[in-house]
């Protein structure tokens, strides 16, 4: 039975398209100046929690001397690209009113989190959370999904993962997690709704047949 349904942050609860945020300004360069930036090994150890954003700026001004007007205003704005997707909102509202516990599990530095939490206060009204720049891990790292486990006292049997990277959700799948892929939101909501009800739907069956409700 699933009892957890966690997700992701990013391209899940709030968009993060750095590319279209930012081609307006850039133009044709725009796709290499965001990798430059967002695709740099320093990106990802900020949302470890291992570089601080001044040291990232530091690195990648060293590493781009000629783009450096460009990367510091990147720098300076790349927070105002993450929105809220709201049908995300109503399905967690949903969820919780049905008995749900509800978790996040995020590739996130502590500046993007206290931002997002800021300003989209309620997708961290959850019953908890994990965070890379928290623990010094990403995911994939299976290290950060045993650590949500641990914490929480949950069962990765009983619960459903929900991210836009399909590596991340194949290793939580290894560890026992049910998951699923993010696509179209909308989309993407009826196939978490049909998940749910189908796993309801099977454990009211074995209850059934072995005369013993199972939990």
């Amino acid at each position: 039975m699933i009892r957890n349904v966690i997700f992701d942050i990013g391209n899940v609860l709030v968009s993060f398209h750095p590319v279209e945020y930012f081609y307006p300004v850039f133009k044709e360069k725009t796709e290499t100046l965001c990798t430059y930036v967002f695709g740099s090994k320093e990106w990802a150890l900020y949302d470890q929690g291992i570089l601080t954003k001044e040291e990232v700026e530091k690195n990648l001004l060293d590493t781009y001397p000629k783009d450096k007007d460009a990367i510091l205003y990147i720098l300076a704005h790349w927070k105002e690209f993450m929105k809220p997707i709201m049908p995300m909102k109503k399905l967690i509202e949903e969820l919780k009113e049905n008995g749900y516990k509800i978790f996040l599990l995020s590739n996130i530095s502590e500046d993007s989190y206290l931002y997002l939490k800021r300003e989209y206060p309620y997708f961290f009204d959850v019953n908890g959370g994990m965070y890379s720049y928290r623990i010094k891990r990403n995911k994939p790292d299976k290290k950060i999904y045993e650590e949500l486990l641990s914490v929480y006292g949950i069962n990765a049997s009983e619960s459903l993962f929900l991210d836009d990277r399909k590596e991340n959700v194949d290793a939580a799948k290894a560890l026992g997690f049910h998951g699923m892929i993010m696509e179209d939101v909308d989309v993407t909501c009826d196939r978490i709704r049909k998940r749910l009800k189908e796993a309801v739907s099977y454990t009211h069956l074995r209850a059934h047949e072995t005369g013993a409700y199972l939990v």
